[in-house]
């Protein structure tokens, strides 16, 4: 017998709903706001090349959209070039961007819920838009989406579960429009538009086809155009198929697909064996999603055989189960049991089958679990049908639970530190968890604790390139430049060596060593491999600035600027360029748009400043300047220096050494700066001027050689 839609209860307004589904997005995320790029967001945005538009010209647009990484995930990469237009590598409009994304898919998953119940056969009197609200709310909340949500590239799940779900809300409401052949079609063109943008926002949405055919069977009441449009969907499904296959693996499907288990530490047949336990790993995390349970990168034991580990085949026995339950509730009725049953395992169908995809990540569970919430709701209401309020309570608990979980799970991301710390913790044997937390801690410069980690990640994955990358990078910081360079040309022969990276890090090396001709040689080396690196140009700026042909050096810094607007420092370096061409005003200017900008040094940026007002006897302005700098960055001993020349200029020496004397505390050279001073002074017979270095230098070390010595000097000269 056909089934019929019932009439329903009033549903709370939808700008209601939308109002309270934007409240608790921001007020769950909201410790969110500084998380900083991680893991794939280098790869994907502020390492690419691609995203980073200068305008916004259509082609600029579409090289942003195509040529990225993920060269067929158009509308994410676009949105990423927008965000990094916008604002460049400030976080914060990135993850505003991504929890607008998670509210919206929210509201779509809310507007579908409730088309669903009210489509379920019956005259059941359970209040569907109560039940499909709160299940939204419950899925919008749980711990499991901040994979999707917090972790920024992984919008691109976020914006295909959008477009999915919205693809799907159309074609029910098209379905079910009755009244109106205009708006019928219309629901379907957009339907159809909405799908091919999740297509275009991931891979997986090819998928959908296929669950509108379920949806139709599961939930749209039998007419006589039921079996043409069977038909034609079977038809669109086959060419679909066959359409991606040729678009996404080539010509040679399978081959492509084997080929990429060469990078994989498991076979084809061996993720065959272990997905079925991650499934059930994913259903634990969904029924028990504590902090101390979810991690951004698991370390999850391959499945070798069916009994190696023994839980292989148990999981498979369950897997089997799961598609009996699909069949049974199916006949007794269950509809939206079955449908979210059957959702949960097809939207897996992708990432957890023969492509050789990682084995386990949290965020492919954001679009697979979504009716899963809805059925739980549901049958929960019916469960304690004459007791409404205590299942009402539960949900408002749980909810409540959830959004506290969320909140502490957020807190992990507080820094790449806090995060890959927990990496670590949970994946001990993950070498990946330590070389990114050795990473971590060069940037916070805990060095002895960088290298401690990255030396693990070699002990574990000793062919990796990326733990011997970093090495020479913690090297370099640390100011031992010969192993530096021995790290990074071992890196050179590893696995998944960024050839580009290493020669512009050994460039680097080598300005530091005062080796010019060879930081030219390693940077073009560099600039072959990566022709749009705009800190390969900049670095070949700095190279030729530092030899003296500043006006090579401008053209270069501009050419980087070019390329990439955004990063201040550039803007800093250029600065220091027009500095050293005594070109003062253009020197601040742009000094002061590397301070707007992001990835800028402030301290550094505050101090060049300061010697720029010094030059020019803006002594107030320079003050300013080089204390800001110290507030900043008490350990940038330069700007002590900044300090104490600028106070010694203004006659106001005790001052001056007394800054001078901070900085010999914190590890100055002052003795040959002192020395230096004097000296100049010495070789325009100026000894009286030379002494008082001479003595503050004395002061610091009564013996030092070279003192003594300019001391002598100073005597044997006639005083002026």
């Amino acid at each position: 017998m056909p089934n019929t839609p019932v009439k329903t209860e009033a549903s709370p307004s939808l700008s209601l709903v939308c109002v309270l589904f934007a409240t608790l997005s921001i007020l769950i995320y909201a410790n969110t706001l500084n998380a900083p790029f991680i893991f794939d967001d280098f790869h994907s945005i502020t390492e690419n090349s691609a995203v980073k538009i200068a305008d916004l010209s259509p082609t600029s647009l579409i090289n942003a959209a195509t040529q990225s990484h993920a060269k067929y995930r158009w509308l994410p990469n676009l949105s990423l070039a927008l965000n990094y237009y916008g604002h460049g590598s400030n976080v914060l409009g990135y993850h505003l961007v991504n929890i607008l994304i998670h509210c919206l898919t929210g509201i779509a998953a809310y507007l579908l819920f409730l088309a669903s119940m009210r489509l379920l056969p019956g005259a059941d009197p359970l209040p569907k838009g109560e039940i499909a609200l709160l299940a939204a709310l419950l899925w919008l909340a749980h711990p499991l989406q901040t994979n999707a949500v917090t972790y920024i590239v992984q919008r691109m799940t976020s914006m295909m579960t959008l477009f999915y779900l919205l693809s799907l809300l159309c074609y029910v409401k098209g379905r079910t429009e009755k009244e109106s052949t205009g708006k019928r079609n219309a629901f379907f063109i957009s339907s159809l538009i909405c799908g091919i943008m999740a297509l275009f926002s991931k891979e997986n949405a090819a998928m959908l086809p296929v669950l509108i055919l379920a949806y139709e069977y599961f939930f749209i009441p039998t007419d006589r155009h039921k079996k043409r449009i069977y038909a034609i969907s079977i038809a669109t499904i086959a060419l679909l198929g066959l359409t991606l296959g040729w678009l996404f693996l080539g010509s040679h499907p399978l081959e492509n697909i084997l080929s990429g288990y060469r990078n994989r530490t498991f076979t084809l047949s061996e993720r065959l064996l272990t997905e079925p336990r991650v499934i059930f790993t994913y259903l634990s995390l969904l029924i028990l999603p504590l902090p101390s349970r979810l991690n951004i990168n698991h370390d999850y034991t391959i499945s070798h055989t069916l009994l190696t580990p023994p839980q292989t085949i148990f999981a498979l026995a369950g897997l089997a189960g799961l598609l009996f339950l699909i069949c049974f509730f199916y006949k007794k009725e269950h509809r939206l049991l079955s449908f979210s049953l059957l959702w949960f395992l097809a939207n897996l169908l992708i990432e957890s089958t023969v492509i050789p995809l990682e084995l386990l990540f949290e965020h492919r569970l954001y679009l697979s679990t979504i009716f899963l919430f809805v059925a739980a709701v549901s049958s929960l209401y019916t469960l304690t049908r004459s007791h409404r309020a205590v299942g009402r309570a539960v949900v408002a608990v749980t909810i409540l639970l959830l959004c506290v979980l969320t909140w502490q799970r957020n807190a992990t991301w507080a820094s790449a530190s806090s995060l890959w710390g927990d990496v670590v913790r949970k994946s001990p044997q993950l070498a990946r968890g330590h070389v990114n937390l050795g990473r971590a801690f060069i940037a916070e410069k805990r060095f002895s604790e960088a290298e401690q980690q990255l030396r693990t990640g070699m002990a574990i994955e000793p062919e990796d390139s990326r733990a011997y990358h970093d090495m020479a990078a913690l090297y370099y910081h640390q100011k031992r430049y010969q192993e530096s360079l021995t790290t990074a040309r071992q890196a050179m022969t590893k696995k998944h060596a960024d050839l580009p990276a290493i020669h512009l890090l050994m460039a680097n090396t080598y300005l530091k060593m005062k080796n010019i001709p060879q930081a030219l040689a390693e940077i073009d080396r560099a600039i072959t491999l990566s022709p749009d690196s705009a800190d390969a140009y900049e670095t070949k700026g700095i190279a030729y600035s530092l030899i003296g042909q500043q006006n090579k050096a401008e053209q270069l810094l501009r050419k980087a600027i070019a390329i990439d607007p955004h990063p201040g420092h550039a803007y800093l370096n250029l600065g220091i360029i027009y500095d050293r061409q005594h070109r003062f005003p253009e020197a601040i200017a742009a000094i002061e748009t590397a301070l707007d900008k992001g990835n800028t040094d402030q301290a550094r940026a505050h101090n060049n400043l300061g010697i720029i007002y010094w030059e020019i006897k803006e002594f107030e302005k320079s003050i300013r300047h080089a204390e800001t700098a110290i507030n900043i960055d008490p350990d940038l001993l330069d700007a002590y220096i900044t300090l104490g020349i600028t106070f010694e200029d203004m006659g106001q020496k005790e001052k001056a050494f007394a800054s001078y004397q901070t900085a010999w505390r914190k590890g100055f050279d002052m003795i040959s700066l002192y020395n230096n001073w004097a000296e100049k002074h010495l070789a325009d017979n100026m000894p009286g001027r030379a002494m008082p270095y001479l003595r503050e230098a004395q002061k610091l070390s009564p013996i030092d050689p070279r003192t003594l010595k300019n001391i002598a000097r100073a005597a044997a000269l006639p005083a002026k």
